[in-house]
């Protein structure tokens, strides 16, 4: 038994089937994923990946983390320096 040539003409007909229908074959199911701890330790930028990829494990960045006490603190001093600038 020969698969490649059995493969070869399974791909024939499949074509004939679908250009005969006149539909075109979707896009793929798979979605392209990566490891955010790999992409950093071979130094690789996210956005040098295909559109629609996902990271997984990233580690969340301080502003993350931490964003409402950032903004609370920041506008804590905006309201004091206004307060200082207001008094004098």
């Amino acid at each position: 038994m020969d698969y490649r040539n059995h493969g070869l003409r399974a791909a024939e007909i499949a074509g004939r089937v679908l250009r005969a229908s006149g539909r075109r074959p979707r896009r793929g199911t798979n979605a392209l994923v990566f490891d955010w701890r790999q992409l950093k330790r071979w130094s690789i930028d996210e956005r040098r990946l295909p559109l629609g990829s996902i990271v997984r494990f990233r580690e969340p960045s301080v502003w993350d983390l931490y964003k409402g006490y950032i903004a609370a603190t920041a506008a804590v001093v905006v309201i004091q320096t206004a307060l200082i600038a207001g008094s004098s």
